[in-house]
């Protein structure tokens, strides 16, 4: 990579690679060889910790304390390398929530779209309590936001699904970024079948979006 004149990658700290059985049982040694060799030919690090799965067997995308545990472990891994300072604590936040919780592919394998709802609000406030985690040690330190965005066409009996689905889309963003306030098109939904008052409302600070850059895929 770096005689192809890489500058930055990413990089998959990921937890249950790290931390499998037990939270307080870490192994970075797989990570800290492979590190060290990235930052001795001086590629960035854009560091995930959740990609495409629920995190180790003591967690799951609809745990209630997912979130916390995610800021823990995120909190272990920016001690461990300070000198990180772009982080995707989960990635494609409602692309995993679809895949796991609404079409069934992935563990828990439901069909059912407030528990891809809930996932995805836990995803996020994982998001946002891991960077502040990692603000504590590291201030200046960049979520690199990602999510699939892929726009949903339809037959003029079906636009009421499009419409649905077009909304739902940005929702991982309009989370990260403080925009699910009341008015929004999902902010009731939520607030009935998916989250706490209390999550949207830490959620709509926006904390978690600030200082950030956006990849999207379509």
């Amino acid at each position: 990579m770096a005689d192809l004149g890489v500058k930055a990658v990413r990089y998959p700290i990921i937890w249950e690679t790290v931390a499998p059985e037990s939270p307080d049982e870490l192994d970075f040694s797989w990570h800290d060889e492979r590190l060290k060799r990235l930052r001795d030919h001086g590629m960035k690090i854009i560091a995930g910790l959740v990609h495409h799965g629920a995190g180790p067997r003591y967690t799951s995308l609809l745990d209630p304390d997912f979130a916390d545990k995610l800021a823990a472990y995120a909190t272990r891994v920016a001690k461990r390398y300070p000198w990180i300072d772009m982080w995707t604590p989960v990635n494609e936040p409602f692309t995993t929530a679809r895949f796991s919780c609404l079409y069934g592919h992935w563990h828990p394998h439901l069909h059912d779209i407030n528990s891809a709802f809930r996932a995805t609000v836990n995803q996020c406030l994982g998001t946002l309590r891991a960077m502040r985690a990692i603000r504590k040690d590291s201030p200046h330190s960049k979520l690199i936001a990602t999510e699939d965005v892929g726009q949903t066409f339809s037959t003029p009996e079906l636009a009421y699904q499009a419409e649905h689905d077009n909304g739902r889309r940005w929702l991982t963003f309009d989370l990260l970024f403080g925009r699910v306030v009341e008015g929004h098109q999902f902010r009731r939904w939520l607030g009935n079948k998916a989250a706490s008052q209390e999550v949207l409302d830490e959620l709509a600070t926006g904390e978690g979006g600030r200082t950030s850059s956006v990849s999207t895929t379509t």
